[in-house]
């Protein structure tokens, strides 16, 4: 499912699981300090916070009416306040608008385009709106936002709202179609002008004169400061950067900063005879020329590009992912080629089946590493960064909805998000922000660094297993490419590696209780069991679901195996001995108080043997504490347990010995 270690698993709320595997569009919006994600339902938009988990109170946001087509919404989780606005446009050109998502109130709703097809139904069936992105406005407690819409003939209209109202404006419509052609004269000039341009400007066939008269296929909005924003918008044709500005509710200019040749630059880089664009992203700060814990950063913001195309010779699509560099203060972007990938053929075949009505690529920028990852319609993710070259492909679901890159975890650095309708919000590190300097030791040893963080995988790994199936979510999954990930520690380079690997069983197995106080009842005894038992099945499927069995010994898994079934014959013979108490105590099965009260014994010696060597074990203890040192190490117990029957039956032939001497005289045969 997913090749990355995953860090945090957020469980689906309760009410959202069924909802989201029939859900055809959902999406994830990060904010200051927190991740929301949304999906639609019917005629309702549901919204929760993600590291609420299964707990998680649930927005439900009622449409008035049932949405045709696509639907375009936006999350603005607000800094310094719990409030989350909340707005949604149909293609049909219906607005809606929760200021504050968190109270039950009505939204703002309007009909704000019709489709000249359909002017009878506000609900109009031709697509209107194609593209939609918000951002939030002003400071404090107040709840503004700014939105831009653009409508398929090439328009840009700017919404500006707070608790005071919403302020509308088209800031751009595109320029009518050119007048009669020129005459002989005026053709002569302008192919002089073009010669002159293309000899001695540079920028000829880069910058455009004009914004692209082209529908949007995706706007990204991005705060400069308090009251001024840079528009990014992506058509068939170009790349346009605006800049806009208001204040108080009342727009203060709309500045158009460049125009990018994007298609044409690209059909040329790639010497391609047919180039579609299908997605972008933008950085939002400034870019780490390094791995998270190096390198100086530069004030620059990336472009990531997502493109088909055919080329010269070729007679198969192929995708790429071309990056651009926005120096602070540059006219315009600068097309890296040597940044740039292109995929192999196996993406096209998992994308043959996919259905692009409602769910289209998805390009996510991280915010402070030069990296970005990429979904599929088909649930496809990649990621592509700087240092490695090529894309990396992480796996494929069709569950796989939606993307996004959460809030700074421990280390600063932020996390990828991965919304699975069956395992929830899957938190990963980017490759960028795995270590790669882990010390590696001479020869097949591995270094104490090493084997921490192989220990502390596995430990996670476990963790989050626990945490989806206590959840009742699948879990198997989470575990899909740890091998590769114990791999590259070395694990497997030679026996101490492999025996790490029986350690760890070995210490999940034998983990001794909390308490250690001796006062311990059959109850408590069966519930740490059972918790093991989880705790060690999950392990196991870890290892399989991670092809980590196929890498060790046979001998090395069956002591993982023998593990397991010494913890089933431990929680047997607690089961056994309490069977034999009920018994005798109701006289059945001709059971006596001496065969339990001997089975009793023989359970605490091998308590106290399997407690010898622990620190801090007392032999003369209380028989509590030797019972619960029983339970509690199963994989020292068990053969103490056979040693300790065989020292009782020694002594029961001792004493029989005895009693025959006295009895007949005589020394009975052995």
């Amino acid at each position: 499912m997913l090749r990355a270690e995953v860090t945090q698993a957020h469980v689906l709320p309760r009410t959202i699981s069924d909802v989201l595997s029939e859900a055809s569009t959902a999406g994830c919006s990060r904010g200051p300090t927190t991740t929301y994600a949304w999906t639609l339902h019917r005629q309702t938009i549901l919204v929760w916070r993600v590291k609420d988990g299964i707990q998680a109170p649930m927005r439900r946001l009622l449409l008035d009416q049932l949405p045709r087509g696509r639907i375009f919404v936006k999350v603005i989780p607000h800094s310094n306040s719990a409030a989350v606005t909340v707005i949604a446009c149909t293609s049909g050109g219906h607005l809606y608008v929760w200021l504050d998502a968190n109270f039950p109130a009505p939204p703002f709703s309007q009909q704000l385009f019709v489709s000249a097809d359909d002017s009878s139904n506000g609900n109009a069936g031709d697509a209107v709106i194609c593209a939609l992105s918000a951002a939030t406005a002003g400071s404090g407690s107040s709840l503004g936002f700014m939105a831009v819409i653009g409508t398929a003939d090439g328009s840009l209209h700017l919404y500006h709202g707070s608790q005071n109202g919403i302020f509308p404006k088209q800031f751009h419509k595109p320029a009518p179609a050119a007048g009669p052609t020129p005459g002989m004269l005026g053709a002569f000039g302008s192919v002089v002008k073009a010669l002159y341009s293309e000899a001695f400007d540079p920028l000829h066939n880069v910058q455009r004169q004009t914004a692209s008269a082209m529908g949007a296929l995706q706007l990204h909005l991005q705060p400069v400061d308090g009251s001024r924003w840079k528009l990014f918008v992506l058509t068939p044709e170009a790349l346009d950067c605006w800049l806009l500005g208001a204040v108080g509710g009342r727009h203060n200019g709309e500045q158009l900063l460049w125009s990018y040749n994007l298609h044409g630059v690209l059909s040329v880089a790639y010497k391609a005879r047919e180039l579609s664009i299908l997605a972008f992203a933008v950085s939002s700060g400034s870019i780490s020329s390094g791995t998270a814990a190096a390198g100086p950063t530069h004030q620059q913001s990336q472009v990531y590009v997502w493109t088909t195309h055919l080329g010269a010779t070729s007679r198969s699509h192929q995708h790429a992912l071309s990056c651009l560099t926005l120096q602070e203060g540059s006219t315009v972007p600068e097309f890296i080629p040597a940044l740039s990938s292109q995929t192999s053929s196996h993406v096209l075949s998992l994308e043959s089946t996919a259905d692009s009505t409602y769910r289209s690529w998805q390009v996510v920028a991280h915010n402070a590493l030069s990296s970005c990852l990429l979904l599929s319609p088909s649930g496809s993710v990649l990621e592509w960064m700087s240092e490695q070259g090529p894309l990396g492909f992480l796996g494929s679901s069709p569950e796989h909805l939606a993307i996004s890159c959460c809030g700074p975890v421990s280390n600063g650095v932020s996390n990828w998000l991965l919304l699975n309708a069956s395992y929830g919000a899957l938190e990963f590190k980017p490759s960028a922000a795995v270590p790669q300097g882990v010390p590696e030791a001479a020869g097949d040893t591995m270094t104490p660094e090493q084997e921490g963080a192989a220990l502390e995988m596995l430990n996670k790994t476990v963790y989050l297993m626990l945490k989806e199936y206590l959840a009742g979510c699948p879990y198997r999954d989470l575990a899909e490419g740890l091998a590769d990930r114990l791999a590259r520690l070395s694990v497997f380079k030679g026996s101490q590696g492999r025996q790490l690997l029986v350690a760890a069983s070995s210490s999940l197995v034998d983990q001794l209780a909390k308490s250690g106080t001796g006062v311990v009842s059959a109850a408590s005894l069966r519930g740490q069991l059972q918790d093991k038992q989880i705790r060690h099945d999950l392990m196991l499927a870890a290892f399989q679901s991670g092809q980590v069995l196929q890498q060790v010994s046979p001998q090395q898994c069956r002591a993982v195996l023998e593990h397991a079934e010494m913890l089933a014959a431990v929680m047997a013979v607690l089961d056994w001995q309490r069977d034999m108490e009920v018994a005798a105590a109701e006289l059945a099965s001709g059971v006596t108080r001496t065969q339990v009260a001997a089975a009793a014994a023989a359970i605490q010696a091998a308590g106290i043997l399997s407690g010898e060597g622990n620190a801090g074990y007392d032999a003369a203890a209380s028989p509590g504490q030797h019972w619960e040192m029983f339970f509690s190490r199963p994989v020292v117990s068990m053969p103490a347990l056979f040693e300790a029957i065989v020292m009782e039956a020694s002594k029961v032939r001792s004493v029989l010995r005895y009693l025959m001497l006295h009895q007949h005289g005589t020394t009975p045969h052995a």
